[in-house]
């Protein structure tokens, strides 16, 4: 699946809902790094906050919530028990 959204962000790199189902694609193979960089790419190209507002709720970015880029990219503090903490290979 990311192949295929990479090659329809390499026709028409200004669809932001291409570079949001990259960062799912990317977090659900537990590529931490690949997903925050194309959320985070998503992000800063949506004015209008839709994609932020799904990304905060989508059970496909579950894993990242606990990660340091994902907390600075959405503001959260919440304190995290690092034992509880889903591991995430990089």
């Amino acid at each position: 699946a990311a192949e295929r959204f990479q090659m329809a962000l390499d026709k028409d790199s200004t669809q932001i809902e291409y570079r949001y189902n990259m960062a799912c694609a990317f977090a659900l193979l537990n590529d931490a790094d690949l997903a925050l960089r194309n959320l985070r790419q998503c992000l800063a190209n949506d004015p209008k906050g839709l994609l932020r507002a799904t990304a905060r709720q989508d059970p496909d970015l579950e894993n990242l919530r606990w990660t340091e880029e994902y907390k600075k990219l959405f503001g959260t503090a919440e304190s995290v028990d690092s034992q509880a903490a889903p591991r995430i290979s990089n």
